[in-house]
């Protein structure tokens, strides 16, 4: 995906951070037991190598290591009793952890078109959702691409890779790395960096249930961007340009009308101008018009419908028989490069800016720590003092505590509800009212609250001055400072925004 948390298998997920939900084949609640299932039972049924297929594809298992010693398992699927040498396609995988039969569906589509094709075991050492190198992950696509190469039946110089979705950074990369990759075949890629890749794909996720105004920008701009500057977004600036300037192998690039996981337009255009100012690379850009951001066929526009899940993917139209074509005619040459219109995109991408110093990871923190110290503390003061038997006299008291209740509320559930959204990749947002789920609506009301117990609060102290000789409490000056610093740390958040 996502990018950082792009999980795919759980919703794209992310990407790419990816509408890989579209490839979904069993309900939610039920992918954990299923997952356990296939797991063992692709165990006891594994077939042995140089084993037939249903459809009398041969299949044979193999092993290979990458560059830092990680062993990696994989899949060679072919046509059987190939009476010639074959063009071979290594099969690179989107974000996520994912095994070999992710794509199983396109390797047997791929081999029924005349391919061998090595589908593996993503690793998994390395790789999570807070660390990945696209780096090791182009290292391991070659050593895959080595395999191919010297498995009997496979011609030796017509083997490429293909690269969906993160791998569409990926495989570019290891191509670039190597003059034995024949030719590149991208699905679903970006010529933009991760980040603003992942941020547009969930705009577009939260547009299609309605969400508008400081939410969206919040989620998808604001709380993005601290995650990158924490380094929880790795690979988040990756910048896929100079990579595509370098490739001098033909490429076959692919985007879906549909798509809303990597913008297709704005995508296409870069290929084309990075590619006319590189290293000669000859390409073939195309758009599928019922595609999506996997070459699947997109049932509501870009996103998928829980009934169509279940039902397993469909590929796009004319998609493998476009891949498989383009492969064999390369046998008479490099095509000539052409383009095909881009698509209509409703919106575009943005560049995500560095924080400034007042939104940097150190103010964000100290602000959080403020304000947990100061309402926790104003609480759990008064819980002692009940404890003890003592009793808060002073009339500002009452305002106080709903100043700290609602102030502690809201910012551990602005976190907690941010957080939940980042995890399932935006699977659980609430009702929309208005442009705003429900969950938001309460935390923009808890934080006007804050305001207005913060307000409450001072008015009471200033007028009852004269009963209490003009004194302060003790607690006054650290719950005011928060309830005040709270007011811009809400507008920047969107708690106090349209």
């Amino acid at each position: 995906m996502i990018p950082w948390l792009s999980s795919r298998r759980s919703t794209e997920r992310l990407c790419c951070r990816e509408s890989m939900a579209n490839r979904k084949r069993t309900s939610p609640t039920a992918a954990g037991f299923v997952l356990v299932a296939v797991a063992v039972f692709s165990t006891l049924a594994q077939p042995a190598a140089g084993a037939q297929t249903a459809d009398d594809l041969a299949t044979e298992d193999v092993s290979f290591s990458s560059t830092d010693g990680v062993v990696l398992h994989g899949t060679i699927v072919s046509p059987p009793d190939s009476s010639s040498s074959l063009p071979g396609l290594v099969l690179v995988h989107g974000g996520g952890a994912a095994t070999r039969d992710w794509h199983r569906q396109e390797a047997e589509a791929f081999a029924r078109a005349g391919i061998a094709v090595l589908i593996y075991d993503k690793r998994t050492d390395g790789y999570s959702l807070t660390e990945r190198s696209y780096a090791q992950l182009a290292d391991d696509a070659l050593a895959a691409h080595e395999v191919l190469r010297s498995h009997g039946g496979v011609d030796r110089n017509r083997v490429g890779l293909w690269g969906v979705s993160e791998g569409g950074w990926v495989a570019p990369l290891a191509a670039s790395n190597s003059d034995d990759v024949a030719f590149l075949i991208t699905v679903g890629a970006n010529g933009i960096p991760p980040a603003q890749q992942e941020a547009w794909a969930k705009s577009n996720r939260l547009r299609r249930v309605g969400v508008s105004g400081s939410m969206l920008h919040s989620y998808t701009t604001t709380a993005l961007r601290a995650l990158t500057a924490a380094g929880l977004f790795p690979e988040a600036d990756y910048d896929p340009i100079p990579v595509l300037e370098k490739l001098n192998q033909p490429m076959l690039g692919i985007w879906g009308e549909f798509e809303q996981v990597s913008p297709p337009a704005e995508n296409l255009l870069i290929f084309v101008e990075a590619l006319d100012r590189g290293a000669g690379a000859s390409y073939t850009l195309k758009i599928l018009a019922d595609g999506d951001h996997a070459a699947y066929v997109t049932p509501d526009g870009g996103f998928a419908t829980e009934d169509w899940i279940n039902t397993g993917g469909v590929f796009a139209s004319g998609y493998v028989e476009l891949v498989g074509s383009w492969i064999h005619g390369l046998s008479d040459g490099p095509p000539t490069s052409s383009a095909d219109t881009p698509p209509a995109q409703e919106t575009t991408s943005t560049p995500l800016l560095p924080l400034d110093w007042y939104e940097s990871l150190a103010v964000q923190v100290a602000l959080v720590s403020l304000f947990v110290v100061a309402f926790a503390g104003y609480l759990l003061g008064g819980l002692i003092r009940r404890f003890r038997g003592q009793r808060q006299t002073h009339p500002a008291a009452r305002a106080a505590f709903w100043l700290a209740t609602i102030g502690l509320v809201t910012v551990f559930g602005s976190l907690g509800y941010f957080g939940i959204m980042l995890v399932t990749s935006e699977a659980v947002v609430g009702s929309v009212v208005l442009g705003r789920t429900l969950p938001w609506i309460t935390l923009q009301i808890l934080a006007l609250g804050v305001v207005v117990g913060a307000v409450a609060t001072t008015v009471i102290w200033w007028r009852s001055r004269s009963d209490t000789h003009g004194s302060r409490p003790v607690w006054f000056p650290l719950l005011t400072t928060a309830a005040t610093l709270f007011v811009p740390w809400a507008l920047y958040w969107g708690l106090l925004l349209p």
